[in-house]
């Protein structure tokens, strides 16, 4: 059964997962909508609350922290997802400040035990910046 209208394309798709603006655009224009009947969906779905970025963001950072993620793979997954480099940036201040990073990195370190003695290059291919890593070793890095 194919669906007749956008709203019926997008609501089902938001029943299954969360998405950006952007990612919906997409799914409404592969499924051969015109830019009309999308941006009436759009502004919708946007004035009923079922999209939003920033809640979007916010809860994406929260899933990715979960799964120990760094400052930078957060960033690129958010410029993925089709949000705005001025909205990943108040949103990582906001929800994902450096302290936090390096509390994650602590923590993917005590995790993976065996990756202590390579940890820092670990760490590094895992997008941490250079600061956070050295902070996690600070009898090799003396500040």
């Amino acid at each position: 059964m194919s669906q007749r209208t956008p709203m019926d394309l997008a609501l089902r798709s938001l029943s299954r997962q969360a998405y950006s603006r952007c990612k919906i655009i997409t799914i409404l224009n592969r499924a051969g909508f015109d830019q009309d009947q999308i941006d009436e969906c759009i502004m919708r779905l946007e004035n009923w609350g079922y999209l939003n970025d920033r809640e979007y963001g916010i809860g994406r950072i929260a899933t990715l922290q979960a799964r120990f993620k760094s400052r930078n793979y957060v960033v690129g997954d958010l410029e993925l997802q089709g949000l705005t480099a001025e909205l990943i940036r108040e949103l990582l201040t906001e929800f994902y400040p450096e302290e936090k990073e390096l509390e994650i990195a602590r923590r993917l370190l005590q995790k993976k035990p065996g990756k202590r003695s390579k940890g820092y290059g670990f760490l590094v291919r895992a997008g941490f910046s250079e600061n956070t890593v050295q902070h996690c070793f600070p009898e090799e890095y003396p500040t």
